[in-house]
């Protein structure tokens, strides 16, 4: 009997925490175009300024009053003085702040991939896949009844055959909630 108890708690608990039960709340899909602005260092080629863009398509889901989570697939480009990389992330998101806020902060973490061509004359436009981990922080804005806009910063670090490449930038993004 008292398993059962323990069993049943934790299984309320956990439906309140991720949303899912009586207290489900509704998920939010949207699309959104990211901007960066940032600096890569990779072992072989030394330090570079840069700029991307991104697209990105993802579901905002509210599990308690005051957090929400965001789970998103991007898909970029940026481009740097040696360096072009084409990526895609899995990026997951936590947001710490009521809706009512006018600014809401959030923390972030990504997994993907991409292909990463050096187009320097040492390298004559050599090209590898690798795969990439990031780390996010910023801050949300809500703004007329179906848009969101972001600023923040960003760490990448990425494993290819041209190196280990280590990209930090600002990013700027505006979403459309459906």
């Amino acid at each position: 009997m008292k398993q059962n108890s323990l069993a049943l708690l934790s299984v309320a608990i956990l439906s309140a925490f991720i949303g899912t039960g009586a207290n489900a709340q509704t998920d939010t899909a949207y699309v959104g175009l990211k901007l960066n602005v940032g600096a890569a260092n990779v072992a072989e080629l030394g330090h570079m300024s840069g700029a991307g863009g991104w697209f990105a398509f993802g579901d905002k889901h509210k599990t308690l009053s005051w957090l929400y989570f965001r789970g998103e697939v991007e898909l970029g480009y940026t481009v740097y003085s040696e360096l072009t990389a084409y990526q895609f992330m899995a990026n997951f998101y936590g947001n710490f702040g009521p809706q009512s806020w006018p600014v809401i902060p959030y923390i972030g973490v990504g997994l993907g991939g991409g292909l990463f061509v050096v187009t320097n004359a040492a390298h004559s436009d050599d090209s590898s896949p690798g795969m990439t981990g990031a780390l996010y922080a910023g801050v949300v804005v809500p703004f007329l009844k179906s848009w969101e806009a972001d600023a923040g910063i960003k760490y990448t670090a990425s494993t290819a055959m041209v190196g280990t490449i280590r990209e930090t930038g600002m990013m700027a993004s505006v979403r459309y909630l459906f």
